[in-house]
């Protein structure tokens, strides 16, 4: 073989690779897409309706369908709202598993919150042991280690009646990069959302102002627990 020929066919095999390697992305970013959809839809359920026992079906749908590796930061999210709607449904065991599931993605950004919801597991019953890779710098936002036995701080931006409202507010804060939820009001038909935890009221101060100059809320208010 000459060398003219030589450098076609070296041509020809790197560029059919390349439209190989470009068909795999494009499969790729299109599984992802579709596994966003089926997340969203999800949280929809969770959320906006709080149709938790359909909202865990379309979050376990969508963990057997994809690969973690694929689902990103989606996996830990799915688990953790999988614990959420077993502890709403008074089924702690069950729950501590899910958190437990999610806890296991090392640099999940829930971290505070798997914590807390293996400490509400915990509470209701269960048994379950906070993995040994989650340090409390880990667990904790601002470093300190206070918010698992003692007080922490939440900042309120939002009281609604309906659940779609509530759930529009918290995608929408979501989507600022804030870690936002929903609660019910004790024995009120209320539903708050809130953004946090903070580990102490200076943090949560800072938050209460990125919320105003990102998100324009201007009536938050800070809340001290327990």
């Amino acid at each position: 073989m000459d060398r003219q020929n030589f450098l076609f066919l070296l041509f020809f095999c790197i560029l059919c690779f390349s439209v190989v390697a470009r068909t795999d992305v494009i499969a790729e970013d299109r599984q992802l897409e579709k596994a966003r959809k089926i997340f969203d839809q999800a949280e929809r359920e969770y959320a906006g309706l709080g149709q938790y026992k359909t909202a865990r079906r379309l979050y376990r749908d969508l963990l057997e369908a994809y690969p973690e590796n694929l689902l990103g930061n989606l996996a830990p999210r799915a688990y953790y709202r999988i614990g959420l709607t077993f502890l709403a449904w008074m089924q702690p065991d069950s729950a501590g598993v899910a958190f437990r599931k999610a806890a296991s993605f090392s640099d999940s950004e829930l971290a505070s919150y798997i914590q807390m919801g293996m400490d509400k597991a915990r509470g209701l019953g269960a048994r379950v042991d906070t993995p040994d890779h989650l340090s409390a710098s880990k667990m904790v936002p601002e470093g300190d280690s206070r918010l698992q036995s003692g007080p922490y701080w939440m900042v309120q931006v939002g009281a609604f009646k309906g659940k779609e409202n509530a759930g529009r507010l918290q995608k929408r804060l979501e989507e600022l990069d804030f870690q936002a939820q929903v609660e019910r009001r004790s024995g009120s038909r209320w539903l708050v959302v809130l953004v946090g935890p903070f580990s102490d009221r200076a943090a949560a101060t800072k938050a209460k102002k990125r919320l105003l100059d990102r998100a324009k809320i201007r009536d938050s208010l800070i809340i001290q627990r327990p």
